[in-house]
């Protein structure tokens, strides 16, 4: 006779930051005799979180505010019930990545760039005019 039991409590919960998100990776421990049917991933504050695609032990919690401390948990469900939850993630605060801005000329940049093409093109027609060489 085989027993059969919920999940057993998922173990090494782990995040990591990013811009208003965070990959949440986990290790289950034990189906309990029944396979695993889903995980869940919960993050506190919120209780927002993401379900992993199985057979995949990850996946990444979205629309989380940057400069918000979170911690993330896993509950595993088998064909039984759900396991107890995980003990919490280290806490993950996600910030804002620089972004690479595109330069902009001011005003007097727009000026200035406008009076070297100007110059730019006296020298142009300077050198193809004819030189004369004559003396009065």
């Amino acid at each position: 006779m085989r027993l059969v039991g919920t999940a057993g409590v998922t173990t090494a919960v782990t995040a990591m930051m990013g811009s208003g998100q965070a990959p949440v990776n986990f290790i289950p421990v034990s189906d309990g005799g029944s396979a695993i049917t889903s995980y869940t991933v919960t993050v506190a504050p919120g209780g927002a979180g993401c379900t992993p695609t199985l057979p995949a032990t990850s996946c990444v919690v979205l629309g989380l505010s940057n400069g918000t401390a979170y911690t993330f948990t896993v509950v595993s469900t088998n064909g039984v019930g759900a396991s107890p939850v995980s003990l919490a993630s280290a806490v993950v605060t996600p910030v804002a990545t620089a972004s690479a801005s595109i330069p902009t000329l001011s005003a007097w940049g727009l000026v200035l760039m406008s009076g070297l093409l100007v110059l730019q093109a006296l020298v142009v027609l300077r050198r193809k005019l004819p030189v004369v060489d004559s003396y009065v």
